[in-house]
């Protein structure tokens, strides 16, 4: 018995394997529709860089908007691709997914791109300042940097001159003529608002130097506010401001 077993069971089956059939023609039809629908993904993120930098220009500097939109807009993906009527039955989210990635990834590169230079140009200037004040002496090596304190504004003691230089950088080119930096005094205070041109000094630093007496830059003693002005070749101006006292006497 036992040998008739063994027997048995060294008996191998005959298996035919067959390879499945390869249709070679719904193959490359399926191929075909995937790079349709990595080009219609594409184009499509191009058509939302248009609609979002549109929107952006009108938006500005709130930029919540567009990219809102633009990510949002991944949903459309299936609605133009039945506006063209490519056969979407044997996708499965293998294909979705890749095709919104190429979407996404398109719409955000080109979108940054074009919302910076060369093709557009939205920030404002950068303004970095430091004020300097002379004392009395008129020591043109004894220049102090102010020190504007949060909800304290520095003191100076008449007669004084005061240096303004400014830093000033952006994407494009600072317009050099737009920057001024104008003084205003405290409703307490008869002297007049004073706006001057700063000078171009070198690369991006602005400077101009205030005489507060036996000028038409004089001021009185007390309270005074500042603005720094600046803007760019394309418009876009940015301001800075501070303030500061002047006492007649230190004490």
């Amino acid at each position: 018995m036992a040998k008739k077993r063994r027997q048995k069971s060294e008996k191998k089956e005959d298996y035919d394997f067959k390879f499945p059939v390869f249709d070679e023609h719904e193959y490359i039809a399926l191929e075909l529709r995937k790079i349709k629908l990595a080009i219609i993904s594409f184009i499509y993120a191009i058509l939302m860089v248009i609609v979002t930098y549109a929107l952006y220009t009108v938006t500005y500097p709130d930029w919540r908007g567009p990219i809102v939109l633009g990510l949002l807009a991944i949903a459309g993906i299936p609605f133009i691709i039945n506006i063209v009527k490519i056969d979407t039955t044997d996708f499965d989210w293998k294909n979705w997914f890749g095709a919104g990635g190429i979407y996404f990834f398109s719409w955000l590169a080109f979108f940054i791109l074009v919302c910076n230079p060369p093709f557009s140009d939205f920030a404002e200037p950068e303004i970095e300042k430091d004020i300097f004040y002379l004392d009395a002496n008129d020591d043109p090596n004894n220049w102090t940097k102010l020190d504007f304190k949060e909800d304290q504004s520095p003191t100076l003691f008449y007669p004084i001159k005061i240096k303004v230089r400014a830093k000033i950088t952006d994407n494009s080119e600072v317009d050099k003529e737009s920057v001024k930096i104008t003084i205003e005094p405290s409703i307490f205070n008869n002297a007049s608002k004073t706006t001057i041109q700063m000078k171009h000094v070198s690369g991006n630093i602005y400077e101009i130097t205030m005489v507060p007496e036996g000028t038409a830059q004089k001021f009185q003693p007390g309270d005074f506010s500042f603005t720094i002005e600046a803007k760019d070749i394309n418009g876009h101006k940015k301001e800075i401001e501070g303030e500061f006292n002047i006492e007649s006497e230190e004490l």
